[in-house]
């Protein structure tokens, strides 16, 4: 036998010393041992290496727990239930599939309607409907590589991968005969590549190049770059050079002479970056213009087809007048949206005939967007007080004021303004005369033709406008009815500084389908009061100042085909001034207000009067008069008193200087001191302060399940707060406040489970992370983008489409998730107008409304964002001071959260009593909300208390979850956020904390904020299946398993390598003949 076994035979190594060794009686030629040197060389790297990275997982697990789990998946979850309660009736949200794949092909077939509802057709000269079969020439990038939401995967979005979306060739084919000669140019692959990070303006970026389009227009020098990758989108204008066609062949070309050329042309959206607004190397003045290419393209295909139909594949508007007459004008046009994972399927049913178009434009289409009003306005500006810091932050200033989009236009128009023409259109969507406008908001054709009516407007307080609908045509089709509001203009407003456009929409509603013949009436419904106006300037004689308010006068209502098209019109006559000051708060404010009963009828008092018998409904009033004088005393608003020297089509600016009292007011947040802030810190007479210390660690018996259907004012929510443990619960109650990424911790003192949230500006993301982990992007659906949802007009398919996401969510296991979005489109260049409805706030409203009382139908809580003045992507993260004033604010901005808060709804069921009784309650359906990471005004939104407390929570009556934007910022920053009224940090991470966790005012604002929490999850799907007493848990979830038996496994590995060392420095000292000696010794030894 071999004397030691780490022995080595030598095979064909040289020159290696020889040992004996008696085996059997033969010798062997036996390797000597490595030496301990080169031992140690290979294997201390191996072992440091493999330490290292368990540590850095074990970091990440902890700092990046939140969106692991959401990525890679948590535990299973359990109930335990107690014995009398096993068999009680706890599915609170039926679940109407068996698998989350059932749920998505439902899903995808709601999708279906809501596209074909939502795509516009824009132009049609006779040319549409096709006929089926017959002959089709495609064109375009956008019918090779069509954008379905995003260009990328990236931002909030929920990404079609191209192999997954129906092309618009698998789409056309379906219906026509495709001629594919053009389409054949179309590069295979887009050959999308980053490159090396580099920096621009301070910024670090990955720069895009496509390999598949190497002709393409450039940013012109100095202006905007083109290839900036800005989550999923860039502004490069994908289009092949014209001379890619010279080589189709005479057959070719002569098929397609009698066909119809079907033109595609895309535009893509992206977080955290605007679109381009500025030249290219082609002479295309901006991203949202058509291109050299692009209108090469078309000029082709018209000389080459018998006619051409233009499809717009894009979220934003596209400046459409080149080819709605001239030497481009195309037969037809049909704006399509980003549809998501139905593709084009709608398409090509509406270019055949089988469904009829029935959307509308949720934005107005100017003929040019760079002489839009909030243009020179909107973009990048900086302070120049000093040269960096605080008085050198970025602002922007809405100097356009109420008169944006169709606002402006339609009163320019109807004050016929100095120099403005509006311009014209046929019935066929064709311009006749060119102005300003192309097509207005609400615009879209249809292949029948309706008759509307106004039949009657009855009612005082609530008005009701009785419209008829006929189908005058011979095609089934739905019809957009939409009400308009122009209100008396008066001495009064011109002295109290109130603005009204000429034309608001102030009512809409969509038919069924009407056949030929068919008739059908609509009811609008609408308060009074939302004709009011608000008024910054009224001194209410309480020590408040601004109010809502009704002025006397004539009131126009007009029956509108668009914002622009007048059908008929009605008179409603106001007989006397009325003033919503706190002696009279608006109607409104009251039904935000007022406590509800089970089956939801609004009671008289307001819901706080439970907890504090003097409460009263409160008015609308300033909230942010820092906001009105920054705006009198910085910026030239536009007004109809002096219309033509206030309108805000100056140079752009750079930046300017400005009082410095606005300077002072800034970097509150890094400087917050709990300790001693004036309004929310530990001081007697501030609006957080506690002097005694909370109850806490009580046993109440209680869990989170046992206040389910419970009012927020029940006196039962203090009993289990009061069991608040902060020192045993204080990791997991600081996750929620300060790094809630995703997911909400358990916290075990009053049984409130884990939540999971996702991403989704269309649909429920299961895998938050961008590709981190498995990839579940087609377990649930990817819906068409915003715009395209509120273009079908249709709250009641909404509803149905919030329903369709809401059990994917619930099958997926989500139950919060990061949308809808609902900022107004202030610019057409906006970054992110592909997440937000419209340029319209009751249109917006409207549409999120039915969204989230369709999603808290199946238990899902909707954050609602992103509240505070986050209408542009441009400085949005550092420290951009935006500015309106409070007339503007609340009666545009605010408005599309204002009317979702109000009006969306939600029915739970619950455990009633002891036995087990089940019962249901109507709710308030909108339960979580996601402030701005722009400034609002001088101090970033979601850290405002003006807007947070004062308007969301007190005025708006708004008891749930509001959460900030992804963002990361100091203690001090943290701190302020939480007591000025919102609930938690959304970071990708942990490392966030807050300085005073301890003092009873820390505590007391610890515990509202749990409050809110607890309230949203209680009332959601995070309690599905568990019964009151019952303790819901969930397993280690399997990444942290691998994470913790990976530690254990290397850690054991290091164990047992630094023992061998140890034993092999031993044995080679006492037996030293046995091993090779290192180089270095055997050098010294010569």
């Amino acid at each position: 036998m071999l004397r030691r076994m780490d022995y080595y035979i030598n095979i064909s190594s040289k020159n290696v010393a020889e040992v004996e060794s008696v085996y059997e009686g033969g010798t062997v030629s036996m390797k000597k041992k490595m030496s301990n040197r080169r031992f140690m060389s290979i294997w201390i790297p191996i072992v440091s290496v493999m330490v290292v990275l368990a540590i850095g997982a074990n970091i990440a697990g902890s700092v990046f727990g939140g969106i692991l789990d959401t990525s890679l998946g948590r535990g299973e979850r359990h109930v335990l239930h107690l014995e009398n309660v096993a068999n009680w009736d706890t599915e609170y949200y039926p679940q109407q599939y068996t698998t989350l794949a059932q749920a998505r092909e439902a899903a995808e077939r709601k999708m279906y309607e809501v596209v074909s509802e939502g795509m516009v057709l824009l132009k049609n000269d006779g040319v549409l409907p096709l006929e089926k079969g017959s002959l089709v020439t495609p064109f375009g990038r956008g019918y090779a590589h069509p954008i379905y939401n995003g260009n990328a995967i990236g931002g909030s979005i929920k990404y079609t991968s191209p192999e997954d979306g129906i092309t618009p060739r698998q789409a056309l084919e379906r219906q026509f005969t495709l001629i594919s000669a053009a389409a054949d140019k179309q590069p295979a692959q887009l050959g999308r590549e980053k490159g090396m990070w580099t920096q621009n303006n301070g910024s670090w970026f990955q720069p895009i190049t496509y390999s598949g389009y190497p002709d393409v227009p450039v940013a012109l020098e100095g202006t905007t770059r083109h290839d900036v990758d800005a989550f999923g989108g860039d502004n490069y204008i994908l289009e092949l050079d014209v001379s890619a066609y010279d080589d189709i062949g005479a057959e070719e070309l002569d098929r397609m002479s009698g066909s119809t050329g079907i033109l595609f042309i895309s535009r893509s959206g992206n977080e955290n970056a605007d679109k381009k607004s500025d030249g290219y190397t082609d002479g295309t003045p901006h991203y949202l213009a058509l291109s050299k290419n692009e209108r090469d393209m078309i000029a082709w295909a018209k000389a080459h087809c018998q006619s051409v139909v233009l499809v717009v594949n894009s979220s934003n508007p596209v400046e459409l007048m080149p080819v709605m007459q001239g030497e481009l004008e195309v037969n037809a046009i049909v704006w399509a949206g980003h549809p998501g994972d139905v593709g084009f399927d709608p398409l090509a049913d509406i270019l055949c005939g089988e469904v009829n178009p029935s959307g509308r434009l949720v934005d107005l289409f100017a003929t040019n967007f760079l002489k839009t009003p909030s243009f020179a306005n909107w973009g990048n500006f900086h302070y120049t007080n000093s040269e960096s810091g605080v008085g050198n932050e970025p602002y922007v200033e809405y100097a356009e004021g109420m008169y944006n989009g169709y606002r402006y236009y339609e009163t320019a128009y109807d004050l016929k303004a100095a120099g403005f023409s509006y311009g014209e259109l046929n019935s066929q969507g064709a311009a006749t005369a060119v102005g300003e406008v192309a097509y207005p908001f609400g615009y879209g054709l249809s292949y029948t033709t309706f008759d509307q009516k106004i039949l009657s407007v009855q009612g005082k307080e609530e008005l009701e406008v009785t419209v008829s609908v006929t189908n005058t045509g011979d095609r089934a089709g739905k019809e957009v009815v939409q009400l308009y509001l122009n209100p008396p203009y008066t001495d009064l407003d011109r002295e109290m500084k109130i603005e009204k456009p000429t034309a608001t929409l102030i009512a809409f509603a969509k038919t069924g389908l009407l056949q030929p013949g068919e008739s059908t009436q609509l009811v609008l419904r609408f308060g009074r009061d939302e004709m009011a106006s608000y008024c910054y300037t009224r001194d209410n004689g309480d020590g408040t100042t601004g109010c809502y308010m009704l002025e006397e006068g004539q009131y126009v209502l007009s029956l509108r085909r668009n914002s622009h098209e007048v059908i008929e019109t009605t008179n409603w006559h106001n007989s006397q001034t009325i003033w919503y000051d706190q002696s009279n708060p608006r109607p409104s404010e009251i039904k935000m207000q007022a406590a509800m009963d089970d089956d939801g009828t609004l009671l008289d008092v307001p819901e706080r009067a439970e907890a504090d018998t003097e409460a009263g409904f409160i008015a609308a009033t300033n909230l942010f008069p820092y906001m009105n004088e920054y705006m009198n005393d910085e910026v030239v608003m536009l007004t109809r008193a002096n219309w033509e020297a206030t309108l805000p089509f100056g140079e752009k600016i750079s930046g300017k200087q400005i009082n410095q009292k606005y300077i002072d007011m800034f970097g509150q947040e890094n400087a917050f001191n709990a300790a001693s802030d004036p309004r929310l810190g530990n001081v007697q007479g501030s609006d957080v302060y506690a002097a005694d210390p909370v109850q806490e660690k009580q046993k109440n018996d209680l869990t989170l399940i046992s206040l389910r259907g419970k009012d927020f004012y029940d006196e039962a929510w203090d009993l289990l707060l009061d069991q608040l443990d902060y020192t045993a619960d204080h990791d997991d109650i600081r996750q929620i406040l300060t790094g809630t990424s995703y997911s909400t911790n358990a916290i075990a003192s009053i049984g409130l489970p884990q939540s999971l949230h996702c991403e989704g500006a269309n649909g429920v993301r299961l895998d938050n992370g961008d590709g981190i982990g498995s990839d579940h992007s087609r377990d649930t659906s990817s819906w068409c983008m915003a715009p395209e949802m509120a273009a079908t007009w249709n709250t009641e398919l909404m509803r149905e489409m919030g329903e369709a996401m809401g059990q994917e969510a619930l099958l997926g296991g989500r139950q919060g998730r990061m949308a809808p979005a609902m900022n107004l489109h202030r610019s057409p260049f906006q970054g992110r107008v592909f997440e937000y409805y419209s340029e319209d706030p009751v249109l917006s409203g409207k549409v999120a409304a039915a969204v989230v009382t369709g999603t808290s139908s199946s238990g899902m809580f909707d954050f609602i964002k992103h509240f505070g003045l986050n209408d542009q992507e441009t400085n949005r993260a550092s420290f951009l001071h935006t500015w309106a004033t409070e007339q503007v604010v609340r009666e545009l901005y605010n408005k599309p959260f204002e009317i979702c808060i109000r009006e969306a709804r939600k029915t739970i069921r619950y455990t009633a009593d002891e036995n087990g009784t089940v019962a249901t309650k109507v709710m308030r359906g909108c339960s979580a909300m996601m402030g701005a990471q722009n400034c609002f005004g001088p101090v970033v939104a979601f850290a405002n208390a003006d807007l947070m407390t004062s308007l969301v929570r007190d005025e708006w009556n708004f008891h749930g979850y509001i959460i900030t934007d992804m963002y990361n910022g100091s203690n001090e920053f943290v701190e302020m956020s939480i007591r000025a009224g919102t609930d938690g940090w959304l970071v990708w991470n942990t490392l966030n904390n807050m300085n005073d966790f301890d003092s009873p005012t820390a505590k007391a604002v610890i515990r509202n904020a749990l409050h809110h929490v607890a309230f949203t999850i209680a009332n959601s799907a995070v309690l599905q299946h568990t019964a009151p007493g019952s303790v819901v848990y969930y397993d280690e979830a399997p990444w942290r398993i691998a994470v913790r038996w990976t530690t254990i496994g290397i850690t054991v590995l290091a164990a047992f390598m630094i023992v061998w060392t140890l034993l092999r420095a031993a044995d080679s000292k006492k037996h030293p003949d046995q091993y090779n000696v290192s180089k270095r010794k055997a050098a010294k030894a010569k």
